[in-house]
């Protein structure tokens, strides 16, 4: 197995700390969004608490010290509301502060990473470039073999228009070629290998 690059290790350990920074802020968020909803359905429910109490005040039901302090709850609620708020917007500028500090950390390595993604890609092309070489050197392999059969089916019919047995153009051996790649008409796939096949193979997880 091929050593990895100094500078493909560093990334990885600098994109782990984003997925470590990623995960902490949003679950910060998530759970300050949590707190913004209960909050909200109890404002909802206070609201109308007091909408109720102040009836309660103006029939004197209840003193003013009782509806004044219901009222300052409210309040209270409300600020507490616009704090938790704050955070939520804090939280995506922090993130973004600390996600920053790690992209210039990454883009220093740029040119380490680049020499080495070249270089990866051009050992991988090599590799590939063997295989095909091999692939086409398997269908010249399995030529030979195939003419060990195939050869006397078209000598036959040759034979044929040499004997004046049959009169047509002489046979030859493009149907061994024909019968080995893809058929369009029965949908049938063949040992040829299209742009799409490579883009499908390439992307294949």
């Amino acid at each position: 197995m091929a050593r990895t690059a100094k500078v493909i290790i560093q990334l990885r350990e600098l994109f782990e700390e984003v997925d470590k920074v990623k995960g902490t802020y949003e679950e910060a968020e998530q759970k300050a969004k949590k707190e913004q909803a209960d909050l909200l359905q109890d404002i909802q429910e206070k609201d109308a608490e007091v909408k109720q109490l102040y009836k309660s005040y103006v029939l004197d039901n209840v003193t003013l010290e009782t509806y004044n302090a219901e009222k300052q709850a409210l309040q209270d609620m409300h600020s507490t509301l616009q704090i938790i708020e704050a955070k939520i917007r804090d939280v995506t500028a922090l993130k973004q502060d600390e996600l920053k500090h790690l992209l210039s950390k990454i883009e220093e390595l740029n040119h380490g990473y680049y020499k080495a993604d070249r270089t990866n890609k051009a050992t991988q092309r090599q590799k590939l470039l063997k295989a095909k070489e091999e692939y086409l050197q398997a269908i010249n392999d399995a030529q030979k073999v195939i003419t060990t059969t195939a050869r006397y089916r078209v000598l036959t019919e040759n034979l044929r228009v040499d004997a004046g047995v049959k009169k047509m153009i002489y046979a030859n051996r493009s149907e061994e070629y024909l019968d080995l790649v893809s058929n369009p008409f029965n949908n049938t796939k063949g040992i040829d290998v299209t742009r799409e096949d490579i883009r499908q193979a390439y992307w294949k997880r």
